[in-house]
């Protein structure tokens, strides 16, 4: 067979050149690419998935029962809320307002409404139906807690201990617990509670969303 013709030999030279330079491209992008995922596996061992949070503040009105928010964050796709229960630790009252009853009538929309034996220690605990989930990673949500005395013309207060529980009633874990007010968690939330003799509420059982 004769030799090919040198220009030829030189095109086909040249797609040889072509073929490396792709093949070392191809070679180059799939290490950046290996790469890459190799970063970001090691930042996943390194820092992790961020522990789920929940941020617990009072929020106090003139004349009128304080209220709890729950704040959550850095959830997990799979994180399911069932309960809130709060031990109650501490009370005080029931005690009465002294006066007469003002002519202005408030109105509010509570959560519960308290007897007097949550502030005796006959009741020593509070179970909040929050029943609410995350729907995407690093999700948040609220839930928050309004609740005053049955009796009107009476103050008191309770202090109490949040545990966070899923549906099947186990303690979610885990779950960092922080007050806003920066004590720590095993002294307690303290709850104000006062129903004056002016004050008309309504219930709703829905806790669901910050504070309104």
């Amino acid at each position: 067979m004769p030799p090919a013709p040198p220009e030829k030999t030189a095109l086909a030279a040249k797609w040889a050149k072509i073929a490396a330079v792709l093949a070392a491209l191809i070679l180059v992008l799939d290490f950046f690419t290996k790469s890459i995922g190799l970063i970001s596996t090691l930042q996943s061992i390194v820092y992790g998935n961020p522990e789920p949070v929940v941020l617990i503040r009072e929020k106090t009105f003139d004349n009128s029962s304080s209220c709890l928010e729950f704040a959550f964050s850095s959830l997990p796709e799979n994180f399911v809320l069932g309960d809130i229960d709060l031990d109650i630790i501490a009370s005080e009252g029931p005690n009465q307002i002294s006066g007469d009853m003002a002519s202005e009538v408030f109105e509010r929309v509570v959560n519960q409404e308290l007897s007097p034996a949550f502030l005796v220690g006959q009741r020593t605990e509070i179970t909040i139906s929050a029943s609410t989930q995350a729907t995407k990673a690093h999700d948040a949500f609220y839930v928050h807690y309004c609740p005053t005395l049955v009796t009107p013309g009476t103050t008191g207060a309770i202090t109490v201990v949040p545990t966070f529980l899923d549906l099947g009633g186990e303690v979610i874990s885990p779950l960092e617990v922080k007050l806003a007010a920066g004590t720590p968690v095993e002294d307690g939330v303290r709850l104000t509670l006062v129903r004056p003799k002016n004050e008309v509420v309504t219930l709703d059982n829905n806790v669901q969303g910050p504070l309104p």
